[in-house]
This record gives structure tokens, C-alpha cells and sequence, in this order.
């Protein structure tokens, strides 16, 4: 088939009628219908270029004359009806401003929008004007809406629809070049790729620092979570035992727009994505809240081509999981200060007391797994220092009885039982150094595990003086 003959059984071809369709006349030659299906697809290019670029803009909503972004600001730049992303609202908008010089945007009793695809204005002078006979997919509206209830746009200038023409004579031209090109090479062609605008979730806008010229298109590998299961199969049984599994690192990949600046963007991007440094990833999620996980950076990449430049991060999380920003803690033993104003003297005068709970139950309201971060601090000698998961029997004590280790008045010792995390670090004097070697082996690294954990703390000696705290974040599998 010649590529005329695919464009003509593309669409139909001739004057237009009047919603600006065009209609084949009947014994139109083959020349002039491939001609008006040039001119057709330069229209329609032309049209979405412009729609398309003004569509990526942000609608701002202003309120007493300062910048707000409520439930207008959120319609216009992020989901204005449940079938409809933003992008894709605004461009049909101005698509359909462009092709037609106006446009009718009416709202729904919940604050959805919706875009006219026919209506009927009344024009008065002194009163509101009028709209009816209001359509949209396929369905028409019931009542009339006035003014007030609608958002009517229309061009300023009359002269649109010549000034498209002469930019489709433009765009007529390149194409018609091309077809005579595709002609001649025997009929080779080439794929030509445009970059979708996918759906931006508000909170993701809110972390991008080049608003104006960077769009997150798309952020891959973050909202799953994929297992690897081991399995093992014996003769003569059916099935197959598992033996153990685990959740797959992760390889996000992060997508964005660039439209200008791109030398900037290129030195941020090699500032913040070095070789061999790690990173914390947030997430914002739709309901407020937020997730980090760590990454280290597989690389970027920004063409230097384009007006339009796709910027790709490449990065990879060995700890699969994501966790809150912040830790929750538990204070199993410490020193409660007495002090209460207005101070009054009584006997005995305490200036503290100490709290201890030799047993603390924490929950674990997650289905995975979290890690700890266990505090023992001494207020004066303490003997090797362990806290143990009664309901599993499992011990992580720093020093044996043929080794003890001896913490004196301010040391402190801090444990990290994540993925990537897993140190025993002792802080003695302000110098920092690390004692996995003084634990007792193998190193019962604690977890806090689903539902209900119930731990004791301990010392061989100078239990009275050991305060411990425990913290922990929540994890999930995915953000």
C-alpha cells in the first residue's frame, strides 16, 4: 500500500462541513485527496503542539491576592473529574478553544469539571447570559446554566483560524516534502516518538525544584513489592517445599520533562546523583503522608538534543522497603526529671528519679518487618548490657562471660539491625567506634516483628545505671 493510499483510508477528505470536519467529494482526484490529508494532519499538528504546550502549564488560583492551592487550585492542575488527569483536561481545552474560538467548562455539584462538547449561548446585555442545550459525552444536561455557573472562554483575536492557516501551510509543506522523500526511498520509514504527560500527583509537584521547567512524567518500581520464593522439591511428593523468601531490591526509574535550562539541570543532576553516595527518596503519598527509602544512584541521562528532553534517573535500593520519616521510640529505662515550677522544697528533694521498665511491649501495627535502633546508656559502671525478645528467646547482648564488656559513666552504645545498617558503635568520650567484635556471636540482630513484641533489658552488673530506649519506624512494602 503507497503511503497516500494508507493516509486516504486514514480519515475522510474534502470541504469541510460545519463543525469543520472534512468531507470527500465525490470524484475528488487522488492528488487532491492526498493534498487536504496533508493539510488535515498539519491542522491537527499544529492544533496539538500549541494545545499540548499550553496544556503543561500551571493554573494558578489566587485568594485576597495571595497564591493558594485549595480545591479550585486542585481541579485545574490535578484530577478535575474521575475520568480525566489534568494534562489531558486543559489540552482538550485548549484544543477545542483553538479549533472552534470557544469553550465551555462546567462544574458538577461535587466540584468536578467537565468540557462542553456542544451548547448554545444566549447573549443579553443587563443579565446574565445564557447557556443551553449543554452536551457532553453524549449526554445533554437537563437544566440551563447561567453565567455564574460555567466558565465560558473565547479567543481575543477573530483572526485564529487564518493565522493556524498559514502555520498549516507551513506544516503542509514539511509534509509534503516528506511524503515525496518516502516516495523516492522505496516506501522505508522511521518511528517517531513523543513523550506522553502522565498524571502528576500534587504532593510530587511540591518536591520539584524546577517547577517551570522540569514535569515528573513518571516514577517506576516504587508502588509494588516483588518476592523471590525458594523452593525446594523432593522425589515421590507432590508439590514443593519453601525453604525461605525475600523481597526484590528495587531499580526505580525516575522520568521527566525538561524544557529549558539544561546545562543547570545536567550539573544538578550530576551534583545530587554521584557515584558511590547514597540518597533518601521521599514519596508523597495522596492521603498527606510521606515514605523514604534509601537508593544509590545507577546513573542519568539528558540528551542534548530536543526542545523537549527526556531526563531518565536511574537508581537502585538494596533495602527494598519504605519507611516513615520518622522514628517512633520506646523508653524502657531513664531518669525522670523532678523538677516542677512554681519549686517548691520538701523532704527527701529529689532533682530525679529513675523510671525503669525491665519488660515494654511494642506493636508492630505493619505486616513487615521493621528494624531497630537499640540505646543503652550508662550513668555508671554496667556489665555486659543485653535486651532480650522474650516471645522468641532470642538475646543480643554486647560482651561475654569470658570477654565482658564494661560501659562506664556516659558511654554509649548504639545498634542498627536494618538491611544495610547492621554496626554496633560505641560512643565513649565523644569518640565513636565500632564493637560488633564484642557482641555475643552469632549477633542476634533484633527485629520487630507484626503484631505484639515484648522485650526485657538487662545487665550482668550496674543494671540500676543502664538507661535504654528503642526506636523503630515503620516499613512497608511499598510507597
Amino acid at each position: 500500500m503507497r503511503f497516500t493510499d494508507f493516509l486516504a483510508d486514514l480519515v475522510d477528505f474534502g470541504e469541510r462541513d460545519k463543525d469543520g470536519n472534512i468531507v470527500m467529494k465525490t470524484g475528488l482526484s487522488g492528488t487532491a485527496a492526498s493534498r487536504l490529508n496533508v493539510e488535515e494532519i498539519a491542522l491537527f499538528s499544529v492544533i496539538d503542539l500549541i494545545a499540548s504546550t499550553a496544556a503543561m502549564c500551571e493554573w494558578r488560583t489566587y485568594q485576597n491576592e495571595e497564591y493558594r492551592r485549595g480545591e479550585d487550585w486542585y481541579r485545574w492542575n490535578v484530577e478535575p473529574n474521575q475520568n480525566e488527569n489534568a494534562f489531558y483536561f486543559r489540552r482538550l481545552l485548549f484544543a477545542r478553544l483553538l479549533r472552534f474560538n470557544e469553550a465551555l467548562v462546567f462544574q458538577r455539584a461535587d466540584g468536578s469539571l467537565y468540557i462542553a462538547d456542544s451548547f448554545n449561548r444566549e447573549v443579553f446585555a443587563f443579565r446574565q447570559n445564557r447557556y443551553k442545550g449543554i452536551t457532553c459525552n453524549g449526554l445533554t444536561l437537563n437544566r440551563d446554566k447561567e453565567e455564574e455557573e460555567v466558565y465560558y472562554f473565547r479567543l481575543a483575536s477573530q483572526d485564529t483560524a487564518s493565522l493556524l492557516r498559514r502555520i498549516n501551510r507551513l506544516y503542509s509543506d514539511a509534509l509534503a516534502e516528506a511524503l515525496d522523500k518516502y516516495k523516492h526511498s522505496g516506501g522505508r520509514s522511521g518511528v517517531l516518538k513523543i513523550a506522553g504527560h502522565a498524571t502528576k500527583d500534587p504532593k510530587y509537584e511540591d518536591r520539584v525544584e524546577y517547577g517551570d521547567v522540569v514535569f515528573l512524567q513518571d516514577v517506576e518500581d516504587v508502588g509494588a513489592a516483588n518476592f523471590s520464593i525458594a523452593t525446594s522439591k523432593d522425589t515421590g511428593v507432590d508439590g514443593e517445599a519453601v525453604e525461605g523468601e525475600s523481597q526484590d531490591a528495587r531499580h526505580p526509574v525516575i522520568r521527566a520533562l525538561v524544557l529549558s535550562d539544561y546545562d543547570i539541570i545536567r550539573d544538578q543532576m550530576d551534583a545530587v546523583f554521584q557515584e558511590g553516595v547514597d540518597g533518601t527518596m521521599e514519596i508523597w503519598r495522596d492521603d498527606g503522608t510521606r515514605r523514604v527509602t534509601t537508593y544509590r544512584p545507577e546513573g542519568w541521562d539528558l540528551p542534548f538534543s530536543g526542545v523537549i528532553r527526556e531526563l531518565t534517573v536511574r537508581l537502585f535500593c538494596p533495602d527494598p522497603k519504605f519507611y516513615d520519616p520518622e522514628e517512633e521510640y520506646t523508653n524502657m529505662a531513664s531518669w525522670l526529671s523532678k523538677f516542677r515550677f512554681p519549686l517548691t522544697f520538701a523532704s527527701p528533694f529529689m532533682i530525679s528519679e529513675h523510671v525503669a521498665n525491665l519488660l515494654a511491649t511494642i506493636t508492630n501495627q505493619s505486616s513487615t518487618v521493621q528494624a531497630l535502633r537499640i540505646i543503652f546508656k550508662a550513668t555508671g559502671e554496667v556489665t555486659n548490657p543485653f535486651l532480650t525478645d522474650v516471645k522468641r528467646q532470642e538475646t543480643l547482648k554486647v560482651g561475654t562471660a569470658n570477654k565482658p564488656f564494661v560501659m562506664h559513666n556516659g558511654d554509649i552504645i548504639t545498634v542498627t539491625t536494618s538491611l544495610s545498617d547492621m554496626h554496633i558503635m560505641l560512643n565513649s568520650g565523644g569518640q565513636v567506634t565500632e564493637i560488633t567484635n564484642k557482641a555475643q556471636w552469632p549477633v542476634a540482630w533484633l527485629k520487630l516483628q507484626p503484631g505484639e513484641n515484648l522485650y526485657r533489658y538487662g545487665a550482668e552488673a550496674g543494671e540500676q545505671a543502664l538507661q535504654v530506649q528503642i526506636w523503630h519506624r515503620r516499613s512497608y512494602g511499598g510507597a
